[in-house]
C-alpha cells in the first residue's frame, strides 16, 4: 500500500492542513497496515471492534474511523462559527486523531482462511488504546 492508495481509502487524511501532522499520520498508517498485514487483506476487511458489534456487522473499522473523523471535524467547524477560530486551530489534531484512534485495530485484529474476522490471541491481553 503506497500514500496515494491511503489518501484514495482515507480522504479525510487531506483535510489536515499540516504537511508534516498528515505525513505523519499517513506514516503510522503505512506501518499499522503492513506491520498486521492488511496491505494484502484489503484494509476495509478489518472488522469494527465495538464491544457488541460482533460477526456480521456490516461496517468496517474504515467505515467507524471515517465517521469519527467526519464528526469531529463537523464539530470543530461548528464550534468555530459559535465561539470563534481557536477551534479551527485544534481542527487538524481532532481530524488526526479521530483517524488515529483504533488504528491498534489492524495489529490485533486478523482474517481467518474464509475471510471471518478475528482477534489475534495477544489482543486479548491488552485493550488496543495500548497497542
Amino acid at each position: 500500500m503506497t500514500a496515494e492508495d491511503l489518501l484514495r481509502l482515507l480522504p479525510e487524511l487531506s483535510w489536515i492542513e499540516d504537511a508534516d501532522l498528515r505525513d505523519r499520520c499517513i506514516d503510522v498508517w503505512l506501518d499499522a497496515v503492513q506491520s498486521g498485514g492488511w496491505d494484502e487483506k484489503g484494509i476495509d476487511g478489518c472488522p469494527v471492534v465495538i464491544k457488541g458489534l460482533g460477526p456480521g456487522c456490516p461496517y468496517s473499522d474504515l467505515d467507524h474511523i471515517r465517521a469519527v473523523a467526519r464528526i469531529g471535524a463537523a464539530i470543530c467547524d461548528e464550534l468555530s462559527v459559535c465561539q470563534g477560530e481557536a477551534w479551527q486551530v485544534i481542527r487538524d489534531a481532532v481530524v488526526a486523531g479521530a483517524l488515529l484512534h483504533d488504528i491498534g485495530n489492524y495489529l490485533e485484529c486478523d482474517l481467518d482462511a474464509e475471510g471471518r474476522a478475528f482477534l489475534k490471541p495477544e489482543a486479548t491481553l491488552i485493550a488496543h488504546p495500548c497497542s
